[in-house]
């Protein structure tokens, strides 16, 4: 199974992601796209294999270009990593039913970690 992180270049967020996939004993790849162009055929050729999926678009724009994809990225575990915290772009996450959302300068570590327990309750059936 694999977790797929997409949006602009944050290599300290891929790192924390990684390091706590391994502490927790997690074997899932990660998959670290910047395309939406690419991150459209990841999910229409892996979707099956797609565990969770971490958005953290870098404008507004890029927020409402995923909101186009979300027949996509429907029933997938979301993490949305918001571009700023204006109101239209809290209306776009909504549109997108993230499980978790935060602004995109949280803690890698701290977001890291969401990801590894919204993994591990879904995967122990504790919603």
């Amino acid at each position: 199974m694999s977790v797929l992180l997409w949006g602009r270049s944050n290599e300290s967020l891929a790192d924390n992601i990684r390091e706590s996939l391994r502490g927790a004993h997690r074997h899932n790849d990660l998959m670290v796209e910047d395309s939406l162009a690419v991150l459209r055929r990841r999910l229409l050729a892996n979707r099956l294999d797609i565990e969770a999926v971490v958005l953290s678009p870098g404008s507004a724009e890029d927020l409402e270009a995923l909101v186009e994809l979300r027949a996509l990225l429907w029933g997938l575990r979301l993490i949305l990593l918001l571009p700023d915290n204006g109101a239209e772009s809290s209306a776009l996450a909504h549109k997108l039913t993230p499980r978790f959302a935060a602004p995109a300068n949280s803690d890698p570590g701290d977001l890291a970690e969401v990801l590894v327990n919204l993994l591990y309750h879904d995967t122990a059936g504790k919603r």
